[in-house]
């Protein structure tokens, strides 16, 4: 059986090699010490002396179990959607709506591009960020001319679903 050393204690005695040279060293000193007369005995650090004089074999403490690693920290909520995904929360007869109302602004005197450029960008984009400035404008100018409703508006800003992530 071995004895069991904290690694502290071997690090303070120089690390283990130096530990297992100093017990070495220390019995070779006992060993010639034996054979003199008047002289002092060799002296060494208490633990060196005892291990040198006990024979025993020692050994380092197992190191403690690292701790797991953290957690993963829960997502937040998802706020970039796929485009596709922002249209199908406007639904079809929402879109076919703002598509004949842009249509009609177009044709209006003096022409208002303002719902063809919001559906262009919409087509254009890969995602939809739900917190951009430009897209809360977006939705409340559908709201202001009667194209989108509180509940509506309220719906297509909630926060993203599994299924809705943008590739």
């Amino acid at each position: 059986m071995s004895v069991l050393l904290p690694r502290p204690v071997i690090d303070a005695l120089g690390g283990g090699d130096a530990l297992n040279s100093r017990i070495t060293d220390f019995q070779a000193a006992l060993a010639a010490h034996r054979l003199t007369e008047g002289v002092a005995a060799p002296v060494e650090d208490p633990l060196v002396e005892s291990l040198a004089r006990s024979g025993e074999a020692w050994a380092a403490e197992p190191a403690p179990e690292a701790p797991p690693p953290p957690a993963e920290p829960e997502p937040g909520p998802m706020r970039k959607i796929a485009a596709l995904a922002f249209r199908r929360r406007l639904g079809p007869e929402r879109l076919a709506a703002i598509t004949i109302a842009a249509a009609a602004a177009l044709r209006a005197d003096p022409p208002d591009a303002t719902l063809q450029v919001m559906l262009d960008n919409l087509t254009a984009a890969r995602f939809v960020t739900l917190d951009d400035a430009e897209t809360v404008a977006g939705l409340q100018h559908l709201r202001n001319v009667g194209l989108l409703d509180e509940d509506a508006m309220a719906a297509a800003i909630a926060d993203g679903q599994p299924g809705e992530e943008p590739v």
